[in-house]
């Protein structure tokens, strides 16, 4: 038995279904998924037709008319007809598509056929949203195709209404926000096993035996090494970590760096613990690992570092990642007054894509439905996400506990380094640490302490406008960093909610560093501040195994490739490969360095980053 529908629609006479002659002119020579899905829509009588391409060529179809749907089978990039038509944004779907409406064969079918972009491969992941994290920027396209050709929806970042998580990390803000939100998380599997898998099957992403095959395991893709312990509990560990889903390895690796690496120990010494510091590998207490278990997620490391008192110092507070004062090269590239900032309300349209309910009893709107109802591809509003910076812990502690009690509907974060979730930075006095170029590059407010007392006292949180930092800061104190980069941050949080995006949306950065030097930290920190404005931070690593033909490809899509280097300093490195990519950046005017950054960030929205490439070039020779 069909769907039900309405078989009195206004606009019936006008929806148009084109089946596109890909086999041949021979109606009897097309695919039988082809002719199955041409029978079920005209015995709704909707109009359907068998058309040639060139034929459906000479229409001149309008991406702007919603009554048809052009129906393909082959959706390969190869298939000429499908590039055309793509190319064209004209309104693409396959009969997969239209099945999904058909009782008979799907067994919770749809009422209507969604209105979102094309192509639309299947309805196998409508009404969902999905975000990742620490995936490749080549995962990040292929996931982000395949849930968009399958009707579900990718976001960037992670919202109230995100549905799952795809991750490769555990150890990301994003995954320790999903888990305290209890959004599943899920292997990248999942998504390769509904396009290759369920679609064809007319199945559901969300259907609990499929997501419960597919959600990770506690240590997932975790890469555990351990130091110190004995060999009795060395082997109770690996067990734990394998059997959850993570690896053991006896020896910390260091070329190239495995990531998600996290270094056990029962005390602070050792070469794998001081190799470990110095490339920001988290160290930690055994027990972090059993706790973990007991809980059924990972545990935040804030209360497990083995050197407590050098890991909860906040180092990012007491100093400076970037001075230009300390910059002998560094000069004011706009004197203009201030101009009057007037604060930008954060308008967030409510998206009205697919309205997510199976079949019902009661009649339903047409297949195609008319009017202007087109999918808002617009970002819902953020969860508010707070951090604090330059407190003492204890007091830290006490806010914390406060915020989550008096507070509803906010997340506490107690990291070392900011993501783009960040909304909020609580900040003791102004400066210019890691935390805070971070917080300024993701567009938070950077607020006084007070902002969050007086939240506390209303249950609420309060308009930041009169809170910020920046706020009656003296002209005459505008040389040093802090103040003047309060100044710039006022600046850059209304341009930003202005803009609706972080600093660095879209922009992919290839970090160019030499593993064998220990020298990088600033380039580091740099790199989890870009990462913090919407950047993809790109390692060469990444590039292994790549053919040439597609690494100069994926190389011609990298923004800027950036190394660590001040004017003075002799730039030396032991990879050839490296050296490869800083000559193929430099030629084309694409190599910078970090301080560019920090520079960018500091002159806040009036000057342009390509501005600032010019003012300042690279010359490494």
């Amino acid at each position: 038995m069909i769907a039900e529908f309405n078989e009195v629609m206004e606009n019936k006479n006008e929806s148009r279904f084109y089946f596109l002659l890909e086999n041949g002119k021979n109606i009897d020579h097309q695919s039988e998924r082809m002719k199955k899905a041409f029978d079920f829509v005209n015995h709704k009588n909707y109009r359907a037709e068998w058309i040639d391409f060139d034929y459906l060529k000479i229409k001149n179809l309008s991406t702007k008319d919603p009554s048809y749907r052009i129906v393909i089978e082959n959706f390969d990039d190869s298939n000429s007809s499908f590039e055309y038509l793509r190319h064209k944004e004209l309104r693409i779907i396959s009969p997969i598509v239209i099945f999904y409406c058909f009782r008979n064969i799907c067994l919770q079918p749809f009422c209507d056929l969604p209105l979102r972009p094309y192509p639309i491969f299947s309805q196998c992941m409508r009404g969902l949203e999905v975000t990742s994290s620490h995936l490749s920027p080549i995962k990040q396209r292929q996931i982000k195709n395949k849930i968009e050709m399958m009707s579900g929806k990718y976001c960037n970042n992670l919202h109230t209404t995100t549905s799952f998580l795809v991750t490769d990390s555990m150890l990301s803000q994003k995954t320790r926000s999903a888990i305290e939100n209890n959004i599943p998380i899920m292997n990248i599997e999942w998504i390769e096993s509904c396009w290759l898998k369920y679609q064809y099957e007319y199945r559901r992403a969300g259907e609990m035996d499929i997501v419960s095959k597919y959600q990770v395991l506690i240590f997932h893709k975790l890469n555990i090494v351990v130091s110190g312990q004995s060999m009795k509990e060395r082997e109770e560990i690996k067990n734990l970590v394998e059997t959850n889903g993570g690896h053991y390895n006896p020896s910390l690796i260091m070329k190239p760096i495995q990531k998600n690496t996290i270094l056990l120990l029962n005390s602070p010494n050792g070469e794998k613990y001081k190799h470990a510091k110095t490339m920001n590998i988290p160290c930690l207490q055994t027990k972090w690992i059993y706790d973990s278990l007991e809980t059924g997620h990972i545990l935040p490391f804030d209360q497990y570092y083995i050197d407590t008192e050098s890991e909860s110092s906040e180092n990012d507070v007491h100093e400076n990642v970037y001075n230009p004062d300390e910059d002998d090269n560094y000069e004011e590239m706009n004197d203009e007054n201030e101009t009057q900032l007037n604060q930008v309300e954060d308008e967030v349209d409510v998206e009205n894509d697919d309205v997510e309910e199976y079949e019902c009893d009661r009649n339903m709107c047409s297949l195609i439905q008319g009017g202007n109802e087109e999918q808002n591809l617009e970002m819902n509003a953020p969860i508010p996400t707070i951090m604090f910076s330059g407190f003492e812990r204890e007091e830290k502690l006490r806010l914390s506990k406060l915020c989550n009690e008096k507070i509803p509907e906010i997340i506490i974060k107690d990291d070392s380094i900011v993501t783009s979730e960040l909304t909020h930075l609580i900040l003791v006095e102004p400066c210019g640490t890691e935390k805070v170029y971070a917080a300024i590059v993701a567009g938070a407010f950077i607020l006084k302490p007070n902002y969050i007392e007086d939240s506390i006292k209303t249950n609420t949180l309060l308009n930041e406008k009169e809170y910020q930092w920046g706020n009656g800061i003296d002209d005459e104190k505008i040389g040093t960093c802090g103040p003047k980069l309060m100044k710039s941050a006022i600046k850059w949080n209304n341009h930003l909610k202005q803009i609706k995006q972080s600093m660095f949306h879209g922009h992919k950065f290839l970090l160019l560093f030499d593993v064998t030097k220990f020298n990088c930290k600033m380039l580091m920190s740099c790199a989890n501040i870009l990462r913090a404005g919407g950047a993809e931070i790109i390692h060469p690593d990444e590039f292994n195994n790549v053919e040439k033909e597609e690494l100069l490809e994926l190389l011609h899509h990298i923004d800027y490739a950036i190394i660590q280097w001040r004017e003075g300093q002799n730039f030396t490195i032991n990879h050839k490969s490296l050296f490869d990519y800083i000559e193929y950046f430099e030629q084309n005017e694409r190599l910078i360095t970090d301080t560019i950054i920090y520079k960018y960030i500091m002159e806040g929205p009036d000057v342009t980053l390509v501005d600032l490439i010019a003012k300042y070039p690279t010359n490494i020779h």
